[in-house]
């Protein structure tokens, strides 16, 4: 899957980094490599709560300088 600074044509995209659901939080660098696990689905903000800290901890440790 590449990033860019273009719009990407959604369907495509969709195709290309293999999400299947809408919903779906990724978390990237720059050239579009995912650096912590992918958030998929689910509806309910206190659900994602811990799911998504953890894996912002993941992306800013794989981001940090050494």
């Amino acid at each position: 899957m590449t990033v860019t600074a273009q719009p990407p044509r959604t369907t495509r995209w969709y195709a290309a980094g293999k999400i299947k659901i809408a919903l779906t939080i990724l978390f990237l660098v720059r050239g579009g490599r995912e650096i912590a696990p992918r958030l998929v689905g689910g509806s309910q903000s206190n659900f994602y709560g811990a799911y998504r800290d953890e894996r912002l901890a993941l992306a800013k440790t794989a981001t940090s300088k050494p």
